[in-house]
């Protein structure tokens, strides 16, 4: 498994493209406790999966697992940039957003993943 930075071009794989950060699946959730987004009784009662794929609904935020589930990427579809936005002002909103949700010391970039297709 390879995890790229900047555009995948591979007809052998498929692959996704997002604006955000990367973050093991048990951090990602300590950061939603510690910025007050869920309670402990939640985190240590749910499913961490369940809960973070309800980020998208509730704050916009989409999470994707990782090929080896160990790791969820959080952030935002490019593909949902307004043709009429200037991107870099949109990667100011969207890392705005993303602080929002898991605290001021994320830092966001260009994240993808090309998958196996076997």
């Amino acid at each position: 498994m390879k995890i790229r930075i900047g555009f995948v071009s591979n007809s052998s794989t498929t692959s996704f493209c997002i604006f955000g950060v990367c973050l093991e699946e048990n951090e990602a959730v300590d950061l939603l406790v510690k910025n007050g987004i869920i309670s402990q009784d939640v985190a240590d009662g749910g499913d961490s999966g369940e809960i973070l794929w309800n980020l998208e609904k509730d704050h916009g935020v989409e999470c994707s697992m990782g090929e080896s589930d160990d790791y969820v990427f959080i952030g935002v579809d490019f593909t949902t940039i307004p043709d009429d936005v200037v991107v870099g002002e949109w990667k100011k909103d969207q890392e705005k957003l993303i602080k929002k949700v898991f605290g001021p010391e994320i830092k966001c970039s260009v994240c993808s993943e090309g998958r196996s297709d076997h």
